[in-house]
């Protein structure tokens, strides 16, 4: 697939001639609010660094959990045992 470079002036003239100059502004005009719209949504959900080590100690405490859980169930199976 070939890339073409443009830019907003250029992008403005070729439609401009397709399909008039009102339904290029319009059209331009929402392509460029739904770039910043998509470019904002995306920056708003980046995870920090305080994000990742929250999850990390997150994860730690439920293995731990599931650990200590098995370990009981363990003992109390070898108590029923005996």
């Amino acid at each position: 697939m070939k890339t073409i470079n443009i830019n907003g002036i250029q992008l403005y003239k070729l439609l401009r001639l397709k399909l008039g100059e009102q339904e290029t502004e319009e059209l331009i005009s929402f392509v460029k609010q739904e770039v910043e719209e998509t470019v904002s949504y995306k920056t708003e959900h980046l995870a920090t660094k305080e994000d990742l080590a929250k999850t990390k100690s997150e994860m730690i405490l439920w293995a731990f959990v599931f650990w200590a859980t098995q370990l009981a169930a363990m003992f109390a199976m070898l108590k029923a045992l005996k």
